[in-house]
């Protein structure tokens, strides 16, 4: 997946480079989540006839200083986190809280 032109704005402006994590698969619950308790810093969408906004993409900056960049189709929500390598405990520790709130991801069941 190619890297946003806003995270690669913000690398070139303080000369610094991210990180990337890849999270599972999310579920609508997902970008209700992220839009509660991040702030939206950048989008990517397109109005309908109908007046009705597709968001395409989204990137979210959280408290902590990580990127939530949210990749959004028809049939997924693809997303992934930037940081900085020196945050990885903290973000290891964040993403985890979230992984276990499972109605936030499409979890692959084997019957």
């Amino acid at each position: 997946m190619k890297k946003s032109n806003y995270i690669e704005k913000v690398e070139n402006d303080r000369n610094i480079y991210f990180s990337v994590m890849d999270l599972p698969m999310a579920t609508p619950d997902f970008l209700k989540f992220t839009s509660d308790k991040f702030e939206l810093i950048h989008s990517i969408a397109e109005m309908g006839q109908d007046l009705k906004i597709n968001f395409k993409e989204k990137l979210y900056l959280t408290k902590q200083e990580f990127y939530i960049y949210l990749l959004i189709t028809d049939n997924d929500i693809i997303v992934r986190v930037y940081y900085q390598q020196k945050q990885l405990d903290e973000l290891r520790l964040i993403i985890g809280q979230l992984l276990k709130q499972s109605n936030l991801w499409k979890l692959q069941q084997k019957n």
